[in-house]
């Protein structure tokens, strides 16, 4: 056993013997998955700015679904509270910047995972359908399973589907969440699923980050001949999936570049986010 030191930020992470340190990232032999310790710090931002981004919604109006308590506050003349108001003004900043933060997230997770080869393939992924396989059993069915047992009829008793008929409920339930046609929190685990197996194809049969960036960006801004959130929340996040998956394999310069820099950057992205505050 011995010992590694990521950063100053971060706890000594201790490997164990069936484990190795490869390119700055502990790894597992036995299952051919990494750890990176500040992966963790930042998805843990992230879930705060999301969960503060999420809690000053008051609506919820689309073709297949009817929530506007903003109408209801309106119309009983009840006035809205001062930190309402100022959370929906931070959230309007944290909108900038939070999705693709997430998405950067889960692509410098993803490089981790395809370090490993053997013969030319992936010990991880060895082929696209066991890539398929996998992010199914983590994204598509438990989309499934939220989307009809537990969000739906949230949705339904939280007086969203009000003034709709039985079967408009059901058509509009299975359209507005399952189908991705209305307001759905879930949309994420679909893109995500789209995005892991673009990246991996590009990845596996093209291997150049230039021309891979390339086409993302391509991607990325022919979205808008897109309707369905299927298809457009991947090709609109997928160009930021791939800078965090090309992030991780300089992720220790950076480490060393914010260890000698952490004031100045605190200091900036806090001006930064009250400068966008002040705006809004």
């Amino acid at each position: 056993m011995f010992e590694t030191n990521f950063s100053r930020y971060f706890l000594i992470v201790k490997i164990p013997k069936n484990k190795t340190y490869i390119q700055g990232y502990v790894y597992n032999m036995n299952n051919n998955k990494v750890y990176m310790r500040e992966i963790d710090v930042m998805r843990f931002i992230a879930v705060i700015l999301v969960v503060v981004g999420h809690s000053a919604a008051y609506q919820c109006v689309n073709a297949y679904e009817n929530m506007n308590y903003d109408l209801c506050m309106l119309q009983n003349n009840i006035a809205d509270t001062v930190i309402h108001h100022d959370i929906c003004r931070l959230s309007e900043t944290i909108y900038l910047f939070h999705m693709p933060l997430f998405f950067a997230i889960s692509g410098a997770t993803f490089a981790g995972s395809m370090l490993a080869k053997k013969d030319g393939q992936y010990l991880r992924y060895p082929t696209v359908v066991s890539l398929i396989k996998e992010k199914s059993k983590k994204l598509l069915i438990p989309y499934i399973i939220i989307t009809l047992f537990w969000d739906i009829p949230l949705k339904y008793l939280g007086g969203v589907y009000n003034n709709y008929e039985v079967k408009t409920v059901l058509y509009n339930a299975i359209q507005g969440q399952l189908l991705l046609k209305g307001n759905s929190y879930l949309w994420f685990l679909i893109a995500l699923f789209n995005i892991f197996l673009v990246v991996y194809l590009l990845e596996k049969y093209i291997n150049n980050s230039v021309l891979n960036i390339y086409i993302l960006v391509l991607i990325h801004f022919m979205r808008y001949g897109f309707s369905n959130n299927f298809t457009y929340t991947a090709m609109e996040n997928a160009l930021f999936f791939y800078i965090g998956y090309i992030w991780s394999s300089y992720r220790e310069k950076y480490n060393t570049i914010v260890r000698k820099n952490k004031y100045i950057i605190w200091i900036s992205a806090i001006t930064l986010i009250l400068i966008e505050y002040i705006k809004n």
